[in-house]
């Protein structure tokens, strides 16, 4: 058994998505990513109520070792 820390993901869509794990009712879903390098923003829609969708911008950030974390977000 390995101790990984639970903020490191092997995707950068994964680390956006990891903001909404205790949210499962807002739908989340990628719609975006733009990777340059060790950065990536992701888009992420989520349902805001149930007719309306909105959409979150999210910086996600490489680690040393290779594996992706959330920075923050705006939206």
């Amino acid at each position: 058994m390995t101790n990984e820390p639970e903020d490191l993901f092997d995707t950068p869509e994964e680390a956006a998505l990891s903001g909404w794990a205790e949210t499962p009712s807002a739908q989340a879903k990628v719609v975006e990513v733009d990777i340059h390098g060790d950065r990536a923003t992701v888009i992420i829609e989520v349902a805001a109520s149930r007719s309306d969708m909105k959409r979150e911008r999210n910086y996600c950030h490489r680690s040393p070792d290779g594996r992706w974390m959330l920075g923050h977000s705006e939206g």
